[in-house]
């Protein structure tokens, strides 16, 4: 629902022609849209509006399935899912898009992104993405409408779906990164302008009350090479800030070789690294030994 002060107010959706039955490979000219405004308790119509008229076009990049699966969970809900989708191109056709997972029930307001992926053909093209309760700032045992969407590198809506699974009912894990709780930042640069040194932000959050101690993975995901860092003990009921100095020849480089983006992920494991509590996109750095 939307709440309208006593004043002017406004707001703004992204749509696709999905959501207005145009299928994969249809078009559908001079759609003329009428927008109604419904109250929120009785369903009454309280405005009418026509809106406009366009042509529409199903994407060539587009969602051909997806959905939520727990990977794990506690009797209040999932502390840890996997969001896979499975996109789609025109044969032949080389694609590459952002996956963006939205809680829409505060307002699209908190979201988080994967990616970018590439892929070509209607597939399968799956891309598994793991993600925690505490990426959605959730604290207690909540119900969380989703909705994926996929977008292009210039970060412009392709397509947009509800997965299979959601609503979702999540509960904070033990141990999460707040919301934009992970980031890389470049130290030192060499002759190609690439990070030979740099610097990994962690910010951690602990529901409980007891302080929890963890180990982080920082992984490359372009090559496969990471490190583990810590031990790290973050206070409970607290926001942790931690940073560590890396290297280039930690992910695999090797004397006078570079590798553009480079794709980070961050994963946090209990104290015996047998269970994750979360995991985090970190960021993409182009990285060189000299």
């Amino acid at each position: 629902p939307v709440t309208f002060e006593e004043d002017y107010a406004g707001d703004t959706w992204d749509l696709t022609p999905e959501q207005f039955g145009v299928t994969a490979g249809q078009e559908a000219a001079s759609q003329v849209f009428q927008a109604q405004l419904l109250d929120a308790s009785s369903g009454a119509t309280l405005d009418t509006e026509t809106v406009g008229t366009l042509n529409l076009e199903y994407p060539a990049a587009h969602i051909a399935s997806s959905s939520l699966s727990c990977l794990q969970s506690t009797a209040g809900g999932c502390q840890n899912f996997v969001l896979t989708v499975d996109a789609a191109a025109p044969q032949g056709v080389p694609e590459a898009s952002y996956i963006v997972l939205t809680d829409t029930a505060n307002g699209g307001n908190q979201s988080v992104t994967a990616g970018p992926v590439s892929y070509t053909g209607a597939g399968p093209n799956d891309f598994p993405v793991t993600w925690s309760a505490g990426a959605f700032g959730v604290t207690t045992s909540t119900q969380v409408p989703f909705r994926v969407s996929l977008l292009n590198p210039s970060y412009a809506l392709q397509d947009s779906a509800t997965p299979t699974g959601s609503p979702m009912t999540l509960e904070a894990p033990t141990e999460f990164f707040e919301p934009s709780g992970v980031s890389l930042d470049c130290s030192t640069t060499g002759e190609d302008g690439y990070c030979e040194t740099f610097e990994f932000y962690a910010y951690l959050y602990v529901p409980g009350s007891t302080p929890v101690t963890s180990y982080i993975q920082l992984t490359d995901t372009s090559n496969g090479s990471s490190v583990t860092l810590g031990p790290v003990v973050a206070d409970g009921e607290e926001y942790t800030d931690e940073s560590f100095d890396l290297n280039a020849s930690q992910f695999g480089l090797t004397a006078g070789h570079a590798a553009a983006n480079q794709v980070f992920q961050a994963t946090i494991y209990n104290s015996t690294q047998t269970t994750i509590y979360d995991e985090r996109q970190a960021g993409t750095l182009n990285l060189e030994v000299p």
